[in-house]
């Protein structure tokens, strides 16, 4: 497990980075803005296997990243859990992150709480297993996300975790992730 919390010191070359044999990253709480984010993306688009778990929240990604953790979700077929939470990302990482999803076979758990969505359709339809657990919570989800997202549970996605908390579903929203929850 490598933690790198709050450091006031130069991160290390991503060359120098054992990521050979590194389960767990976390990068989360750093301040990293857009060009140190998109430089670790990139970098761990090519991790080895051991790589499972990483957690980039909280810090200053924009939306100059979308393409960064695209690429990094399309590219690696490893990560388990990615938690990119708490950045101010906006809708556009629905879209670029919906396409890699949508190729991705590892991914179980993804964490994009309060990443400035407003419309989350693209994301919703590339959603595929094995992912179990999505946390789109804190965002404004238009309200026609929902129904791709009950689409994309009626089509097979079988979440065992959603959360859903503050996301201007509506009563429409509900409704439409009803039946996709009821199959």
């Amino acid at each position: 497990t490598l933690t790198v919390h709050r450091t006031l010191s130069p991160l290390p070359t991503l060359a120098s980075l054992p990521f050979s044999s590194i389960r767990i990253l976390d990068l989360s709480k750093n301040s990293l803005g857009s060009h140190a984010f998109s430089s670790i993306c990139y970098a761990i688009a090519g991790a080895p296997p051991s790589l499972v778990d990483v957690d980039l929240s909280v810090n200053q990604a924009n939306s100059d990243c979308c393409a960064a953790v695209g690429h990094m979700v399309a590219n690696n077929q490893f990560i388990e859990r990615l938690n990119i939470s708490d950045n101010p990302l906006t809708t556009s990482l629905g879209d670029t992150l919906g396409k890699a999803m949508a190729v991705n076979k590892s991914l179980v758990a993804l964490n994009v709480a309060s990443v400035g969505l407003v419309n989350a359709s693209t994301l919703f339809a590339g959603l595929r297993p094995p992912l179990k657990a999505l946390n789109v919570a804190n965002n404004t989800c238009a309200p026609a996300s929902w129904n791709v997202l009950g689409e994309s549970m009626a089509a097979g996605l079988a979440l065992s975790s959603l959360k859903v908390r503050s996301a201007d579903m509506g009563n429409d929203g509900a409704a439409a992730l009803a039946g996709g929850i009821r199959v």
